[in-house]
């Protein structure tokens, strides 16, 4: 209708609104942000790790090896109640207790084994116990922290990530019940007549099948790909589920190596302690197996390089092989004696192991308690610099239609264009009638608009588009550039405004040698110019999601 003025968002606005985008848009740039619009984890993963000040510095100093320690069932809730410099200090102090412990265990072990000392076995599994003891604390306190201090919604948690914390602490009460039934037992004596030793490995077996089985709510094969899944890349299915196998394979290993060990102190077999160990043996094969698959991972996501994957698969051989090696030189001290093999020269790569752990352990809280520090210094910087921006009393923060720019508002200026990427916006004309089409912008043959504008008023062209100005019209609102003079505008006719095409390379193509400058002096252009903004997939485009990355600027040349 004639009398129907008021401004207007095309009729098909909603849809492409709804995923951000504006026209044109083409349907590969539709599927592409309708990917990323619905990775939903992603975004509240990344919102969840990088609004707390704690976790940001502890990802920005780990990576992505800080995301599974933040989300564990152990230390997650610890980090979340104690801050990061806290759990960085508690994680070094109770780890570095447990390597030492368990360096003094297996020194005490061998040299006891050997008849070099006669301590009572108590005192030999004292270390042990120090470290059971102080595994069961932290379990149980994280389990705690997990149930009871925040509902799972404010953590981004399901239900079922509490289940790890739960289970942890199942399992360390397992295994702190284990030790001082086996330590009672050889300490009496009964190692050879009891045979109750089957049934103590229950407890090893239990604890180790509650473990493995929680850790698959982060096995979970959807829950893999998701973290896999970057922009348009297709993670491999060998990766998704062979985290989910292995969490179930993993228990099977424990079943067969636990009860093969104390059937066989019971001597209900009489198989050789070399057929006992096998389980081992395939236990350190597919924890290689995982190291290369959590780096195959990494390099998906483009966080680690070809030389990672295989400096991490190197390394998990040689340390997993060390480990098998020593159980092998304890098997053979069992079957040959003291007079072949010394214990304590048999647990040598233990040794070299554990202490390769705590010198790994004193590096790697040295840097992260450097990097923290770092972080939080940048981070009061850049609080200080930013200042928010604030709605007006107008808005409502949600996205703004055609008619709030039409109302004349003092909040409608192009800003709120610029700021505004969940909205399509329409560029209007004169008197606020608003087009659908870019003919307004580039058309040099409607006679209607020249005649309709005047020389002293700016440009109306797109936000963000730099065309040039035809040699008659005047200078736009904010520009430095010098205007004619009095004589120079009485010879030339003074007319309206023609806007050119930016996309016009035979008449701009002579600018890209050169252009003279306020003073007068020419300023040379690069060559090898790139256009900043060549993933902005549109001219009239204000959102950075409507190129998709899939077409590269036009008006390059134009600039």
């Amino acid at each position: 209708m004639c009398c129907d003025s008021e401004a207007k968002n095309p009729d098909n606005w909603r849809l492409y609104h709804l995923l951000g985008l504006e026209q044109p848009v083409t349907a590969k740039q539709v599927q592409w942000t309708f990917r990323k619009v619905t990775l939903r984890h992603h975004f509240y993963q990344a919102y969840l790790v990088l609004s707390d000040t704690d976790r940001k510095s502890l990802y920005d100093a780990l990576g992505e090896d800080a995301v599974g320690f933040i989300h564990s069932g152990s230390w997650g809730p610890l980090l979340h109640l104690l801050g990061s410099k806290a759990a960085i200090g508690f994680y070094f102090g109770s780890t570095v207790l447990a390597f030492l412990a368990l360096l003094l265990f297996f020194i005490f072990l061998g040299v006891r084994v050997d008849d070099h000392v006669a301590w009572s076995w108590t005192a030999v599994a004292a270390p042990l116990f120090v470290l059971v003891i102080v595994a069961l604390l932290i379990t149980a306190f994280a389990a705690i922290v997990s149930l009871f201090w925040r509902p799972t919604w404010e953590e981004g948690m399901h239900y079922v990530d509490r289940i790890p914390a739960v289970c942890n602490f199942i399992a360390v009460v397992c295994y702190t019940i284990f030790c001082f039934l086996v330590v009672s037992a050889v300490g009496n004596g009964h190692v050879d007549s009891s045979g109750k030793f089957a049934a103590y490995f229950s407890l090893p077996i239990i604890a180790d099948v509650v473990y493995y089985l929680s850790s698959l709510v982060w096995r979970w094969p959807r829950r893999i790909r998701l973290q896999m899944e970057i922009g348009l890349n297709n993670p491999s299915c060998f990766l998704c589920y062979g985290f989910f196998f292995l969490g179930i394979i993993y228990p099977c290993i424990s079943i067969a190596q636990w009860l093969l060990i104390g059937r066989r102190i019971d001597r209900n077999i009489e198989s050789s302690w070399y057929v006992v160990f096998i389980p081992f043996c395939f236990r350190a094969a597919f924890r290689v197996l995982e190291a290369y698959m959590r780096s195959k991972m990494k390099w998906t996501i483009g966080v680690k390089t070809v030389m990672g994957i295989t400096f991490d698969t190197l390394g998990a051989f040689f340390f997993n092989g060390m480990l098998l090696v020593s159980l092998y030189f304890v098997a053979v001290r069992i079957t040959r004696g003291k007079e072949e093999v010394q214990m304590p020269l048999a647990l040598i790569p233990v040794y070299a192991a554990l202490l390769y752990l705590l010198c790994a352990m004193f590096f790697t809280v040295v840097y992260l308690w450097g990097k923290n520090a770092d972080n939080e210094r940048e981070e009061r910087l850049n609080n200080l610099k930013w200042i928010p921006t604030e709605l007006s009393k107008d808005r409502q923060g949600g996205p703004m239609l055609v008619r709030d720019f039409h109302r004349g508002a003092d909040d409608a200026s192009w800003n709120d264009i610029e700021e505004d990427n969940g909205s399509s916006l329409v560029f209007h004309g004169r008197d606020g009638e608003g087009t659908e089409q870019y003919d307004y912008f580039e058309s040099v043959t409607d006679e209607d608009l020249l005649d309709e504008h005047h020389g002293d008023e700016a440009p109306n062209t797109p936000y963000g588009v730099s065309a040039p100005l035809d040699e008659d019209v005047g200078p736009h609102f904010g520009s430095h550039t010098p205007t004619a003079t009095d004589s120079e505008m009485a010879i030339r006719p003074r007319g309206g405004p023609v806007h050119h095409d930016p996309l016009n390379l035979e008449r701009h193509g002579a600018e890209l040698d050169s252009t003279e400058s306020d003073n007068g002096e020419e300023e040379e252009y690069d060559e090898e110019y790139t256009d900043d903004d060549d993933r902005i997939g549109t001219l009239m485009s204000s959102s950075p999601t409507s190129s998709a990355f899939f077409t590269s600027s036009n008006h390059s040349a134009g600039r």
